[in-house]
């Protein structure tokens, strides 16, 4: 047969203060200074935690809608050709390129016959 420990009965009624010894009389009041000094830790963290969450679904939210937004403009059959015109410079380097690249051919031609 195997022994159980026996616990003392739970007093009904516990009242602060009594029958405390001093070295029951620190540990309480250490018990009681680093529970508050706990909960002054949980209360800054809070403190620094929510504005920090709150602006976190701002911003994300803000995110999302900017980019459904951009989409749209992007998408948009209306503003196709704004999208895919090229700048005038773009257009003129291009030419020029094209007629170098004409002249470079027919040069070549000229020498292989």
């Amino acid at each position: 047969k195997v022994d159980v420990p026996q616990l003392r009965r739970v007093p009904g009624q516990i009242r602060a203060g009594s029958y405390q010894t001093e070295k029951e009389k620190f540990e309480i009041d250490v018990i009681r200074s680093l529970l508050v000094s706990y909960f002054d830790i949980v209360r800054k963290r809070m403190r620094d935690l929510v504005p920090k969450t709150i602006m976190l679904f701002v911003v994300d939210q803000s995110q999302k809608n900017i980019q459904n937004v951009l989409v749209q403009e992007l998408f948009d059959p209306a503003k196709a050709d704004v999208f895919l015109d090229e700048p005038e410079e773009v257009r003129m380097r291009r030419r020029d390129t094209q007629a170098l690249l004409d002249l470079v051919n027919k040069a070549l031609r000229e020498l292989s016959q």
